[in-house]
């Protein structure tokens, strides 16, 4: 009975990721060379960690569906893509190791994302974000949310140099 609930679940989450992944490639790119993005010179990002209400859409898909935002993250950044990131972090779920390799491979996203950005990567900090299941899901979201801030004011400048 565990084994057919497990296999559901998993079916679910596949078919969500599907559908998630319509949409993420139908949004615009980001472009991470791009001055809007390193023009800001931020320590840290933006908004909080607690801050993960500020868009219920992104609060949602990660708390219902992690992998898929976590593989969203590892997109979007170029780290790897979604698919490879979906399915190694959802096999390591099943396999029993996840704990430590989802840590890992969490850390190894947010540092490479915060690269991209020019960021200084504060090892103690973001290890201790994403090593406690709460703070590691509003540490997705707080990705999230900044990726979504850049790619809309992205397409807002991209918009004003057409209509110019």
């Amino acid at each position: 009975m565990v084994v057919v609930l497990v296999v559901i679940i998993l079916l679910l989450r596949c078919v969500y990721a599907c559908c998630a992944w319509r949409s993420i490639k139908k949004r615009a790119e980001i472009d991470w060379d791009s001055e809007s993005v390193h023009g800001s010179a931020e320590e840290d990002f933006p908004d909080s960690v607690c801050d993960c209400c500020g868009d219920i859409d992104i609060c949602c898909k990660t708390t219902w569906c992690t992998t898929v935002a976590e593989a969203e993250i590892a997109y979007v950044t170029s780290f790897c893509g979604f698919w490879l990131y979906f399915i190694s972090a959802e096999a390591a779920m099943l396999t029993g190791i996840g704990l430590i390799a989802l840590r890992i491979l969490r850390w190894q996203t947010r540092q490479h994302l915060k690269n991209r950005i020019g960021m200084e990567y504060d090892c103690c900090y973001d290890c201790f974000v994403l090593s406690f299941t709460p703070f590691r899901l509003c540490g997705v979201c707080q990705e999230l949310r900044y990726a979504k801030r850049i790619r809309e004011e992205q397409q807002l400048v991209g918009t004003a140099v057409q209509t110019a």
